[in-house]
């Protein structure tokens, strides 16, 4: 089957306004007064420290039920039901979280690899010395793909990564050696804005395009918008209109636009900007597809990136061929 991407972007600022909300892509705690909390210190000291997870992005907080702290690399957990043990602090399964809704090719056990039953997937190479280097069964997880080539929200540049349950490898050339992948800074936008709390329940795929834009605007030192119910209906009304009807477009075929449909909708806004999205990729890669082709095409990054935003939605629909069909909406009040 031939696979096929496509993509439009649309924006009309009734009100331009250049603001500085910024969120830098490497967080220095003399910077942002943040601290190692004293509940991970200890364990961040003995694993690898900055090396290894990054810099702390938070305080430590209650994230559903659980006390955390978020770096670059990862998220801690401290669990005093187990006081005293190595398993008083986790690190979290940030792997998992961020790669909800895909589903990764399995290939059986592989020469000069590590098959683990427990996931299906290998590991081998840079990647199998790294894990066992870093007691990587308790900081990593098991294998939750294979290899595969991605590319990065940070620099937009494609690696060869790894996921793992509670982390992504990725082997940068250019430093000849494995490093985390930032999972905690695409991650921390959504838990620090309470992305959750403002009852839209994204589905998988909603979940995973607004991530990955979140966390591409984190890295780059932007303040991330948002995410709004009304804007959020908006975007899955355009997608599922394109889904059923047929057309891919900024214009239905009755002639409106985000424009005016966002005042029909009696949804202020001062400056707005839509991207759309369509591709036929398999269930476990389409979001990931689109997001990515967002980020790689200079007028949508530029869309995605703009500091001006204060609210997004995010809709998503696919049609009876299995055609995907994406609809970020941004707006300013």
């Amino acid at each position: 089957m031939r696979r096929s991407v496509s993509l439009l972007c649309h924006m009309l600022p009734l009100l331009v306004l250049f603001a500085s909300l910024s969120w830098p892509t490497t967080i220095q705690a003399k910077e942002t007064e943040r601290d190692i909390s004293a509940l991970f210190q200890r364990f961040y000291n003995a694993n690898g420290g900055v090396e290894l997870f990054g810099l702390p992005l938070s305080g430590d907080f209650d994230l559903d039920g659980l006390r955390v702290q978020y770096f670059e690399r990862a998220r801690f957990e401290w669990h005093p039901e187990f006081g005293g043990t190595e398993n008083e602090v986790l690190v979290s399964a940030l792997g998992r979280e961020s790669t909800a809704g895909r589903t990764f090719p399995q290939s059986g056990p592989q020469p000069s690899a590590i098959y683990f039953q427990q996931t299906g997937h290998n590991m081998g190479g840079g990647f199998a010395g790294f894990w066992f280097a870093h007691n990587g069964q308790r900081l990593f997880g098991y294998p939750l793909s294979e290899e595969l080539q991605e590319r990065s929200a940070d620099d937009g540049r494609t690696y060869t990564v790894q996921y793992f349950e509670r982390a992504r490898m990725e082997w940068h050339p250019e430093l000849g050696r494995v490093v985390l992948g930032r999972l905690g800074a695409q991650q921390y936008p959504v838990h620090r804005l309470g992305v959750q709390s403002v009852g839209t329940a994204l589905s998988p795929y909603e979940q995973e395009v607004l991530n990955i834009l979140l966390g591409a605007r984190g890295a780059g030192g932007i303040a991330s918008p948002q995410l709004d119910p009304a804007l959020t209906k908006l975007a899955r009304e355009r997608s599922a209109d394109m889904a059923t009807r047929g057309y891919f477009s900024h214009q239905t075929p009755d002639g409106a636009n985000i424009f005016t449909l966002l005042n029909a909708a009696g949804i202020g806004w001062g400056y707005a900007g839509e991207i759309i999205s369509r591709n036929n990729y398999p269930d476990g890669q389409t979001a990931n597809v689109a997001s990515n082709a967002y980020l790689a095409s200079p007028p949508h990054r530029a869309v995605t990136m703009d500091p001006q935003y204060t609210a997004v939605g995010v809709g998503h629909s696919v049609d009876r061929d299995g055609m995907h069909y994406y609809t970020v909406v941004f707006v300013r009040r």
